[in-house]
């Protein structure tokens, strides 16, 4: 942190006051001035920090001219991630940096010009970020590498890079501890053999499209003895076997979009996660992982045989080492036994219970999976989205699961409005509940302290009352109601901590929006977002009253896209006053 001299406080107050007042009016363009270096490094990475969210915002406060004088040599860590800047407008006569950390993910106009000031400029540089950073070439990592030498951590795209490259990182950041390198398609066998090099401090490694992955030479990253963490992530076709069992350190394995036949885990393993990894089929692979495993992620592997699934989960009664079972998108191949089995009504039951599981995710599985019965006193995040449970389960995993504080129900649609008289009923302790889209609930009334987030879009409602003071998300979009007076007393009754409000879409009379509005304006002080596109106002009047009641700062960003009538000219004039965001 830079001294404060007492000849220095009076202009650091001062630049400091200007950074905070920029916060909270949104200054202009070119009003953000002053001489930041005097600042110490905490002030200046608060500053920053609020002007990246105040610009995630619609903020033009910072922008690529005066994001220079934040660039100052006693800037510890500087994060601009989706900036979307052109290179960096570096002094070329700046003196050498403190700089820590960078993280430019995102960034996807930065170039050469950028990371040469790096190497130049950062010698003490630990961490460096630039994934979706297409324009970076040889010329930029090199001048990056040979200067940045005590880098522990590297996340790079590698499109426009070459085995050579891969050469010099490994001889030149022998401290390097994670490793991600993403869009590998020019990079070959002599890349990971300069990757194995760094076996001595490599604990964590992502590869993203490496195309000359493969069997053949999947042996190079074995060298790495000293693995904790494997990501692959959309590996070429000749990489059919994940064999992983020699690691002796690996507890994390993350294998997306991989067209992986066998895999074989080591004793280690304590995280595994298979995103549309479609050629599995069989879950014979997991015996000795779930005696100690904590967390298993199948997502979107549509090929995994039924009865391979079906046999897994049965095997897991008593299980106690896995705390998070997340199986998602399985569309499940079912064996010739088992169709003639649903063909005569013969019904097979499926229990998890005798668990220690925080988190149970069974959504979206194919019609032969039979819907569970839950029985886990620890469960906190339930999520059964897309399957036939009905009435009388959810009714028994109420009384099962008395910790649940997240409940997704989604696309259920053997559900009717009994189950929201059970939700209310019986988990008081609930904190988010999405029923989206189950097209048998025409009836919502929830009396829960806790409830922050409510999902019950693409309902046709007869009646929605809530008394949900702890509410600060809710999305109606999509709803049919012909009556909306229990909307707008909802809106009065739990509108006082809503930040977010989504009603893409309503399906209300038009002359509705208007008291809706209004309501809005009067009750919902905290608004900080919300999204009316595709919908028929009556007129524009009370969005306009909302824009003017909100406070300067609050209400950020208002979408509203195909709507009729168009914004009026006084809704826009108004919102730019205020700097608010109308998406339209």
């Amino acid at each position: 942190m830079t001294e404060i001299t007492e000849e220095s406080r009076d202009q650091i107050d001062s630049l400091y006051n200007l950074a905070l007042r920029s916060i909270d009016t949104h200054l202009g363009d070119g009003e953000l001035t002053g001489d930041f270096s005097v600042l110490p490094s905490d002030v200046i990475q608060h500053v920053l920090e609020y002007l990246m969210e105040e610009r995630k915002m619609g903020s033009t406060t910072l922008n690529n001219t005066n994001i220079g004088r934040f660039l100052v040599s006693n800037l510890i860590h500087l994060d601009l991630e989706n900036f979307w800047t052109l290179d960096l407008p570096f002094d070329p006569n700046a003196p050498p940096t403190f700089l820590s950390s960078v993280n430019l993910n995102g960034c996807m106009k930065i170039g050469d010009a950028t990371l040469e000031f790096f190497g130049r400029n950062c010698p003490h540089l630990k961490v460096f970020r630039a994934f979706q950073c297409n324009s970076i070439t040889e010329k930029g990592a090199l001048a990056l590498f040979n200067g940045c030498k005590v880098m522990e951590e590297l996340q790079l795209t590698c499109i426009q890079l070459e085995d050579e490259v891969m050469q010099v990182m490994a001889q030149s950041l022998t401290n390097l501890k994670s490793l991600g390198l993403t869009r590998c398609i020019k990079l070959g066998e002599k890349s990971l053999e300069s990757i194995a090099s760094l076996s001595d401090s490599l604990t964590f490694l992502h590869l993203e499209a490496f195309a000359e992955l493969s069997d053949s030479n999947f042996h190079h990253l074995l060298k790495l003895r000293n693995l904790e963490r494997l990501f692959l992530d959309n590996i070429s076709k000749s990489l059919k076997r994940v064999h992983t069992d020699s690691f002796e350190r690996l507890f994390s394995l993350k294998l997306e979009r991989c067209e992986v036949l066998e895999v074989a885990l080591p004793a280690s393993l304590l995280d595994l996660s298979l995103i549309r990894c479609e050629n599995i089929k069989n879950l014979d692979f997991l015996n000795g992982f779930v005696s100690s495993g904590r967390n298993l992620e199948m997502i979107g592997c549509k090929r995994i045989k039924s009865e391979s699934l079906l046999s897994f989960l049965e095997g897991l009664k008593g299980n106690r080492s896995l705390k998070r079972l997340e199986i998602s998108g399985v569309n499940g191949l079912p064996n010739p036994d088992r169709i003639k089995m649903m063909k005569e009504g013969i019904k097979r039951t499926l229990e998890i219970r005798d668990m220690e599981l925080d988190v149970l995710n069974l959504s979206l599985l194919s019609d032969s999976i039979p819907v569970p019965s839950v029985s886990l006193e620890r469960l906190t995040s339930l999520d059964m989205s897309g399957t036939d449970i009905t009435d009388q389960s959810l009714d028994k995993i109420a009384d099962e699961c008395p910790n649940i504080i997240e409940l997704k129900l989604s696309q259920c649609w053997a559900l009717s409005s009994q189950s929201l008289v059970i939700i209310n009923e019986k988990m008081k302790a609930l904190e988010k509940l999405d029923v989206s889209r189950c097209h048998h609930i025409n009836s919502v009334t929830l009396s829960l302290a806790k409830l922050h987030s409510l999902f019950v879009s693409w309902l046709n409602l007869t009646k929605l009352e809530l008394d949900t003071p702890s509410l600060v998300t809710i999305d109606l979009s999509g709803i049919e109601m012909s009556d909306t007076l229990s909307l707008e007393n909802s809106v009065r009754n739990s509108g006082s901590n809503i930040e977010k409000f989504w009603a893409r879409s309503l399906r209300v009379q038009s002359s509705a929006f208007s008291t809706l509005h209004n309501i809005i304006s009067s009750c919902c002080k905290r608004m900080r977002s919300m999204d009316w596109s595709k919908n028929e106002f009556d007129s524009m009047e009370g969005l306009e009253n909302i824009v003017n009641e909100s406070k300067m700062g609050t209400l950020k960003r208002i979408y509203i896209q195909g709507v009729t009538p168009l914004p009026s000219h006084s809704l826009l004039s108004i919102a730019k006053q205020k700097k608010i965001d109308i998406s339209s």
